[in-house]
């Protein structure tokens, strides 16, 4: 297990409590660039703002990628058929921050984050006021938002 991601988690799921922030979008978030673990979390409410605004950006160039017949460029412009998951766009960024040795990120510690949310899945539960629309998030070697996944029924 990853003792750095169960001690972020536990921070940032406390901190979420005292903050009293209804989570649509729970994601522990490993930054490749600064070599640090946090938890971002969003609220149903941003999430539709910023998924509007995305698709509002997006119809612009959509429409002359179709005209042009460009059906490659037109799938890149396609509208957010559900939810943000930009990290950066998110109410809550960085809680809980943990710098993480460099030497210490392989695969095995991927799979420790991923391990160590899902251990947290039933507190991080408790932070929705809707268990049905939660979604949870994690970092992986490829991407921010690598793997995702709704809680157990």
């Amino acid at each position: 297990m990853n003792t750095t991601a169960t001690s972020v988690l536990g921070d940032a799921i406390s901190e979420l409590r005292l903050r009293q922030t209804d989570v649509y979008t729970f994601a522990l978030y490993f930054d490749h660039e600064s070599s640090a673990m946090s938890v971002c979390a969003d609220t149903i409410e941003n999430s539709a703002i910023t998924v509007r605004q995305t698709n509002n950006y997006n119809r612009k160039y959509f429409d002359p990628t179709v005209e042009s017949g460009d059906l490659q460029a037109a799938s890149l412009r396609s509208a957010n058929i559900g939810r943000s998951v930009s990290l950066g766009n998110f109410v809550v960024k960085n809680l809980a921050r943990t710098q993480v040795a460099r030497a210490d990120i392989g695969e095995e510690f991927y799979r420790g984050m991923l391990r160590a949310l899902m251990q947290a899945e039933d507190k991080v539960v408790t932070l929705s006021s809707n268990k049905n629309t939660l979604l949870l998030c994690c970092s992986g070697p490829s991407d921010e938002v690598e793997f995702y996944w709704s809680p157990r029924a």
